[in-house]
């Protein structure tokens, strides 16, 4: 196929550091780089954010479902969902007892998701328990 061929001679665009800083904070409006001294790179990370939960899953939990913005709600820019971290997690987590848990009605829907089944026969996303790691 040509369009191949064109895609291998030419290689891929790499975007430089400040097009991608660009671009994310055009787009989402989400955060500003900036440099501090040497002594912000030695205090780590623990300084600015607290230290890390010791347990993965219980630091996840709280930080989907207990933190000051899980009910903040949000439209993704992949499918156009417009849910929170809340919803996500339970969503994944235990879709079972989830929406009672948050006490609604059913899972947000994705438009995007919604027009492929309307044009096609397979089920795009269902919630299923989850498997054990």
């Amino acid at each position: 196929d040509s369009g191949l061929q064109e895609m291998l001679d030419n290689g891929p665009e790499v975007a430089s550091s400040e097009q991608l800083h660009e671009k994310f904070l055009g787009e989402f409006n989400a955060f500003s780089l900036s440099l501090h001294g040497i002594s912000a790179f030695y205090s780590g990370l623990e300084r600015l954010i607290g230290h890390p939960q010791p347990d993965v899953f219980e630091g996840m939990l709280d930080e989907h479902t207990k933190k000051a913005d899980a009910k903040a709600f949000f439209t993704s820019s992949n499918y156009g969902t417009h849910t929170c971290s809340a919803i996500e997690w339970y969503f994944v987590v235990d879709p079972e007892s989830g929406l009672e848990i948050l006490e609604i009605d059913s899972w947000p829907d994705d438009p995007k998701i919604a027009q492929l089944r309307e044009s096609s026969s397979n089920d795009c996303k269902v919630a299923r328990p989850r498997m054990p790691l």
